[in-house]
């Protein structure tokens, strides 16, 4: 199968999972959370269109650099959505306004893949969200001097896109990397802990230089994974 070749199947699933996380993130937006989507169906469609806008790009091209990278190596690799983790998202947006971005995963077989290789595939993902954030704030950086060239309204829609296109991708490529099962972090890092230690160090600079008060957050959540790390390994040696 070429690398530009999809199922039927994987491409309902990765339009399903665009959906569902689309829809997640719009309920969680929502000033009251799900009940607040009833009643004001203009901010829901267009927090929706923005949501799809920002998402697509984001959420797609990280699946597509874990299944580019994987069949460069040689493996067959399909995106596979997981319609519970969809569920559980849904559930988690709607009764707490929080969206854990876990709709499925590229699905690798292989006769065998050296750990080099299976490091380099679950870095592809955040990698490319590192370079679409870059690309965004650089975007974000340049509209000033387009300003002059553009109504005011298109001014505004692309100030928004850009600046959300850049936390969401700073955001999903430190979130990925956090050394976590099943997270793309929790299989380079038994690796090579500088390689996760570098491309973790530069997504989460650009995250807090977007947005500072997610620090304390990832950072919990790193300290929580090499905690949970360390009792199982001294589990293991017992």
């Amino acid at each position: 199968m070429g690398m530009f070749n999809f199922t039927l199947r994987e491409t309902i699933d990765l339009s399903t999972s665009v959906f569902a996380l689309c829809l997640a993130l719009t309920i969680a937006s929502m000033p009251n959370g799900f009940m607040g989507m009833f009643g004001q169906p203009v901010m829901v469609m267009s927090n929706f269109i923005l949501f799809f806008i920002i998402i697509t790009p984001a959420f797609v091209l990280h699946e597509m650099g874990h299944r580019f990278t994987a069949m460069k190596y040689g493996a067959e690799a399909h995106y596979q959505g997981f319609p519970m983790w969809i569920l559980f998202m849904l559930i988690g947006a709607i009764l707490f306004g929080f969206v854990f971005a876990a709709t499925g995963a590229v699905v690798i077989f292989a006769r065998y893949l050296t750990p080099k290789e299976n490091a380099e595939i679950s870095l592809a993902g955040p990698k490319v969200n590192i370079i679409l954030t870059i690309i965004f704030l650089i975007l974000l950086l340049g509209l000033p001097f387009a300003k002059d060239m553009i109504s005011e309204n298109m001014y505004n829609i692309a100030s928004t896109v850009f600046s959300y296109s850049a936390f969401i991708n700073a955001f999903l490529a430190t979130f990925n990397l956090v050394p976590i099962w099943p997270l793309d972090g929790s299989k380079i890092l038994p690796y090579s802990f500088p390689m996760w230690g570098m491309w973790f160090g530069i997504s989460l600079i650009l995250l807090v230089i977007i947005k500072p008060e997610m620090l304390t957050f990832i950072l919990f959540l790193v300290l929580l994974s090499l905690l949970l790390s360390s009792i199982n390994r001294r589990v293991k040696i017992r």
